[in-house]
């Protein structure tokens, strides 16, 4: 596989995974939050902010994976401005996934957007040679 394809696969498959999970996470997982606030699971006080915080981390991380998606055919030609696009988004996934992995301790799956970065960055910093200066 050249270096044009991988670039092209990484971004893509990153964006399509980001974009599918936030679709369940705004769908599915939304109705999941209302109902716990319905049997007083989850605080009432808690249940705007949270509900807020829910659609606007689903709804930035599908224009992540939208980004990354157009992102695409300028990783693949070569743009020196994609791969900086590319390298400051697959770091911030790694750096999201860690700080929210460490700031609670608990749930490894967290750990799965440091994956998503690292899918991205790996070739970004294999074939760095690829892209003009």
């Amino acid at each position: 596989m050249t270096p044009a394809r991988i670039l092209r696969w990484s971004s893509g498959a990153v964006g399509v995974t980001l974009i599918v999970l936030n679709s369940l996470h705004l769908s599915v997982g939304l109705l999941r939050v209302r109902a716990a606030l319905e049997q007083a699971a989850i605080a009432p006080r808690f249940g705007e902010p949270l509900t807020i915080a829910w659609v606007y981390i689903g709804c930035i991380n599908i224009a992540l994976g939208i980004l990354l998606l157009w992102l695409g055919p300028d990783l693949a030609a070569g743009s020196a401005a994609a791969w900086k696009a590319g390298l400051i988004l697959g770091v911030a996934l790694v750096a999201v996934g860690l700080a929210s992995y460490l700031a609670t301790g608990k749930h490894p799956g967290l750990l799965f957007f440091s994956l998503l970065g690292l899918v991205l960055l790996v070739p970004l910093v294999t074939f760095r040679q690829h892209f003009r200066r």
